[in-house]
């Protein structure tokens, strides 16, 4: 018979197990993981002269700002484009996309040995994350509780991505990151580059992954306690509890 039992505790940690596999997500398929120093950009409306005669500094039209950036397997950076206009022009535009096409296109050993400990971790996480709405339901699995499984489970993937984050800055001194932040670039050292808001997405994410494993442990409780028997006891199929 399934008897849908809902506590705070339980709601909760479903809840964290769900955002920590988005919070992931959002991490990788963004590309502001590494910040490169700002850089101006010319406008479409900032046009040489047809005889090519006019420096970029002499460049006619509002000139913006951007900050290139560089992600596991995204980039933003500055694209060179021809535009054809009443007199000839050329344009500079931003463009933020993947810059791999394969995994061997990652730049360095250590982002490759990143991106497979990583992969490993989400795929297990997002695995408990579906087990965790069915919590709901169903809360043994192979007659072991289901929260404590998946906690351990959720463990182990915490373990892998915190491996795969200290594979991320032993990579730096690739070619690709010096061309975004210097030579001063090296393994930790991310020389003219600050760090940012999707790595630390990503450290949160981690950090949260391991909670949610401590917190699998109270919602095996609070799911199991003497006021849910009595409730059963009751003939009630749906409780809901503090």
């Amino acid at each position: 018979m399934c008897y849908v039992i809902v506590t705070i505790r339980s709601l909760f940690w479903t809840l964290l197990s769900v955002a920590i596999v988005l919070g992931h997500l959002v991490a990788l398929m963004t590309s502001q993981w590494l910040l490169g120093e700002e850089a101006t950009i010319n406008s479409a409306s900032n046009l040489y002269e047809t005889n090519n005669s006019t420096a970029p500094q002499d460049m006619v039209g509002p000139v913006e700002t951007y900050t290139p950036t560089l992600g596991v397997f995204m980039r933003c950076a500055e694209i060179f484009r021809a535009i054809q206009s009443e007199g000839g022009s050329t344009s500079n535009q931003v463009e933020c996309t993947s810059y791999i096409n394969d995994f061997m296109d990652l730049p360095s050993g250590f982002w490759r040995a990143m991106v497979i400990f990583y992969a490993a971790g989400f795929f297990v996480l997002t695995v408990v994350a579906f087990l965790s709405v069915f919590s709901l339901c169903f809360r043994s699995l192979c007659k072991k509780s289901l929260f404590t499984v998946c906690g351990f489970i959720q463990a182990i993937a915490g373990l892998l991505i915190l491996i795969s984050l200290v594979f991320y800055p032993a990579g730096w001194g690739a070619e690709r990151v010096q061309d975004l932040c210097g030579p001063d670039a090296a393994p930790f050292q991310p020389g003219t580059c600050a760090i940012g808001w999707s790595f630390f997405v990503a450290v949160g994410s981690t950090v949260a992954t391991f909670l949610s494993a401590v917190l699998s442990v109270q919602a095996e409780i609070a799911t199991s306690s003497d006021d849910v028997q009595d409730e059963i006891l009751k003939g009630k199929y749906i409780i809901c509890l503090p």
